[in-house]
């Protein structure tokens, strides 16, 4: 597994300074996430047939994942083996998570939380497994960890 780190500081930003790289349809191109969050409730909340209910839920999911949280990285896994198993590929992340609680243990720091997503790649052979993550709790923690 290929780790990738980006570090940018932490980012325990309120949810009036979140930017949406990815605009739900329907909504406005240039509002601030608050706002379009605002506007899908209203937009969606009590539609009767459940019209824009997923795109109400993403924006639900981006407003609590930022005001509850510190997060101090934004990770991508990449596994070179094009056709690994979902089983081997969370074995990997965890043997990468276990080496970061080490480290944190190591330091006196508490345990990391994270958020982690699987993203199938389907244009690649084998639906590549590939995770992104929101790590929080590493503080000074620096360096890329390879496995």
């Amino acid at each position: 597994m290929t780790s990738f780190l980006h570090n940018k500081g932490s980012t325990n930003a309120t949810r009036n300074q979140v930017s949406v790289a990815c605009k739900p349809k329907g909504l406005p191109k240039n509002m601030k996430y608050q706002e379009q969050l605002q506007v899908a409730r209203d937009k969606y909340l009590d539609h009767p047939e459940g019209k824009g209910l997923g795109t109400l839920a993403r924006l639900e999911l981006g407003a609590w994942l930022t005001e509850g949280f510190c997060w101090d990285w934004y990770t991508t896994h990449t596994f070179a083996d094009e056709n690994i198993s979902q089983g081997l590929a969370n074995n990997a992340w965890q043997r990468w998570l276990n080496s970061l609680v080490l480290q944190c243990k190591a330091m006196g720091m508490p345990r990391p939380h994270y958020v982690r997503a699987t993203e199938h790649q389907e244009n690649r052979p084998g639906r590549t497994i590939h995770y992104h993550a929101l790590v929080g709790g590493v503080g000074n923690i620096k360096g890329l960890m390879v496995f």
